[in-house]
């Protein structure tokens, strides 16, 4: 058997099954261009004049748009380059469709919230984009304990996928009056830090990986939300 399925393969979902995909997840369904793609296709045009003075490495437009990645971390390292088609989820069940499709057709798959990876961890060329940066709900609790967990109940905060630092730090710390153990630079997603365990604010606590309570698998299926171990 050969690799994931990719544009111009005989296997590639044609435009009534990309349209069904569409339909399935409420019409979230998007094909994202890259500021250079727009400009190659269309040079001197209004749309390319509009890409290049808006930038391509402003945090705000990072994360709000599917098609925008923070690649200057590793120079040389990776090449921005746009997903074939993109999923701007905002419920679960945006996310099961989209991978029942991928499952379905063999595609390659990305997730990215913020953007915010210098690995290029959010970016993969010919792939279906899952951008989670709209789920961003924020749930404090007061007596958290993960389902077949032996802890004791503890405070803690449960976040959306698509939730950078600064809004946890705002809803908890400065609305709330409390504390989370996160990462130093705001503008991180707080899932790509939990799952990949870098850089926490209070270094002695080790990997941010450690206080990670539960997640929703990758069906969909509910194990428990994101927690925090360190207490607030």
């Amino acid at each position: 058997m050969g690799g994931r399925i990719r544009p111009g393969d005989l296997a590639w979902p044609n435009a009534s099954e990309w349209e069904a995909l569409n339909h399935a997840t409420g019409g979230k369904l998007l094909q994202p261009k890259t500021i250079w793609r727009t400009c190659a296709e269309a040079p001197g045009t209004p749309a390319c004049v509009a890409s290049e003075s808006q930038g391509c490495a402003q945090p705000d437009r990072t994360r709000r748009q599917s098609r925008r990645y923070a690649g200057v971390g590793l120079a040389r390292a990776w090449t921005p380059k746009a997903s074939a088609y993109a999923i701007a989820a905002r419920s679960t069940d945006d996310v099961v469709a989209g991978i029942d499709f991928v499952r379905r057709h063999n595609l390659r798959l990305v997730v990215k919230g913020g953007g915010h990876s210098y690995l290029g961890g959010s970016n993969a060329p010919d792939s279906l984009l899952f951008w989670t940066r709209a789920m961003n709900c924020i749930e404090l609790h007061e007596a958290f304990v993960p389902r077949g967990s032996s802890f004791a109940p503890t405070p803690a905060v449960s976040v959306g996928a698509g939730c950078m630092w600064i809004d946890v730090y705002t809803a908890v710390t400065t609305q709330a009056g409390r504390y989370v153990q996160g990462g130093g630079c705001t503008t991180v997603g707080v899932a790509g830090l939990v799952l990949e365990g870098l850089w926490t604010r209070r270094r002695e606590f080790d990997r941010s990986g450690d206080r990670y309570g539960g997640r929703r698998g990758p069906n969909g299926q509910r194990i428990e939300r994101c927690r925090t171990f360190s207490g607030y």
